[in-house]
């Protein structure tokens, strides 16, 4: 693919999603509605996965710990670049102990 059609194909496809949010709103609420969860359960799911996967098997490990501190940074309402501060200093002082 040439970079024409690319630059076509995205420019058509943008405003093409424009005029179907303009024309169906009722259809992007309901896919607002059904996206909300799945968001959340996507995020939930990479968390799990990027956090205690060590191949095809769950393991617990330094970025356990990393992830506790971030959990309890976000409870305590920490600004997002003190929670991956935390988080960061947390896995690699868990590393250097392990």
């Amino acid at each position: 693919m040439n970079l024409e059609t690319a630059l076509v194909s995205f420019i058509v496809l943008t405003y093409g999603l424009r005029a179907f949010g303009m024309a169906a709103p009722k259809v992007v609420g309901r896919i607002e509605e059904w996206a909300e969860p799945l968001i959340a359960a996507v995020l939930a799911s990479l968390v799990v996965s990027g956090g205690f996967a060590a191949g095809e098997t769950l393991s617990i490990d330094a970025r356990a710990v990393g992830l506790a501190i971030a959990a309890v940074a976000t409870v305590l309402r920490a600004p997002l670049l003190v929670i991956l501060l935390a988080a960061t200093a947390g896995t690699a002082v868990a590393r250097l102990f392990s």
